[in-house]
């Protein structure tokens, strides 16, 4: 049981201490808008000493000057969002059966067509010990955790590729919204046998839609990210070919790129964007999108009303100025229409979630057909526990 007596005392000191937080951020925004506008207008000599520096951080690949701001296009009098979302019943060992199940939802949306939506899910039953163990790295494991987390990934983009390549017509175009990144960071680290074959499912879904030529993009509200403040630090270094591993300034109290250290990219678009504008794209630098190639993912942030979200696209549609238009304008009109987040995404998660009365009566019918059959159902004492918990 929670103590909320003990708690309101430390809720007190956490509100005071991001008090003086946030007016220290505020100051460091300051320097960083400044830097902004000063590596705009030297953008050659910027880009030439962001080649030859050696950081320990993500940087953001600049093309265009970084404070350049683009305008919100037209919207297409007619056309269809598509969205999808997954959630999952993970396999347990103290239930009836180790079945796990993954629910992937589609959402339809199309605007001047006359259409009707749709909107439905897809449950999936995994049951056999081929859906249950894989082979990673040399080694038999069981489908859990990140693994199935991956797994449920995978088949929502390739549910968004093809309901998308399903509703596409010529007379009006098509986009394909997903919740979050793009980039599959959890691939990093992993074994080769392992990343190879997921790497390449993705990328044969993302071509599927760039032959297609239907845009693919990732929505990631409240983005922590920092890769234009990390590539600001190094404009703040003295050095000519800054080496963080070499930095000459180790001594002092504080480093001379560490006066906007703490700032996210979201704060610092939240001082420069209105409403319905994005930056220019950017490129990630994360090492995983070296097996991307055509599809290797970049990014803009965008003002979408009530906060600064940061938008994945594959460099197909960055280099297409008509599908990133689309985006860019899709992306804002959902999330007015959404009151502030897409209501494709929205409504693709509703569809998908299972909630835990639906999880109870899935072990239910799991229980009833194996009981009907003959076959022995119980779940383990220490779950039977949880579940009558008394003092």
């Amino acid at each position: 049981m929670l103590d909320l007596t003990k708690v309101s005392q430390q809720i007190a000191y956490m509100a005071a201490e991001d008090q003086l937080v946030w007016e220290d951020l505020s100051k460091r925004l300051d320097v960083a808008l400044g830097q902004l506008q000063v590596e705009s207008e030297r953008l050659p000599d910027f880009l030439d000493k962001l080649a030859r520096s050696k950081t320990s951080w993500l940087l953001a690949g600049i093309d265009d000057p970084p404070d350049r701001v683009y305008d919100l296009p037209e919207c297409p009098s007619a056309h269809t969002v598509v969205a999808t979302d997954g959630s999952q019943i993970e396999p347990s060992n103290h239930e009836v059966a180790a079945a796990f199940l993954l629910n992937i939802s589609s959402v339809v949306l199309p605007y001047g067509t006359g259409e009707r939506a749709e909107l439905s899910s897809q449950p999936t039953l995994y049951y056999r010990d081929t859906d249950l163990y894989m082979d990673y790295g040399g080694q038999r494991v069981q489908v859990t955790g990140e693994l199935l987390g991956m797994q449920r990934t995978i088949m929502e983009f390739k549910y968004l590729v093809e309901k998308a390549r399903s509703v596409q017509r010529q007379d009006h175009p098509v986009c394909g919204l997903s919740d979050g990144s793009l980039i599959l960071w959890q691939l990093q680290g992993r074994p080769i046998d392992y990343l190879e074959d997921t790497l390449s499912q993705f990328l044969s879904y993302m071509e599927a839609a760039r032959q297609a030529r239907i845009p693919i993009a990732g929505y990631i509200s409240r983005p922590r990210s920092r890769d234009l403040i990390n590539t600001l630090r190094v404009g703040l270094c003295p050095e000519t070919a800054p080496n963080c591993d070499r930095c000459p300034y180790r001594d002092q109290s504080q480093l001379p790129c560490a006066e906007i250290e703490g700032l996210s990219d979201r704060r610092l678009f939240d001082s420069r964007l209105k409403p319905g504008e994005r930056s220019p794209v950017f490129n990630s630098e994360s090492r995983i999108l070296d097996a991307y190639d055509v599809h290797r993912i970049q990014f803009f942030y965008l003002n979408a009303g009530s906060e600064i979200v940061r938008v994945e696209i594959p460099k197909w549609v960055a280099k297409d100025s008509e599908l990133i238009d689309l985006v860019h304008t899709i992306a804002y009109s959902q999330a007015q229409k959404g009151g502030g987040y897409p209501i494709a995404l929205a409504e693709a998660h509703q569809q998908a979630v299972v909630r835990g009365s639906e999880r109870e009566m899935f072990y239910e019918m799991v229980t009833t057909v194996l009981v009907r059959r003959g076959m022995r159902a119980a779940i383990s004492p220490k779950h039977m526990r949880k579940r009558r918990m008394t003092v």
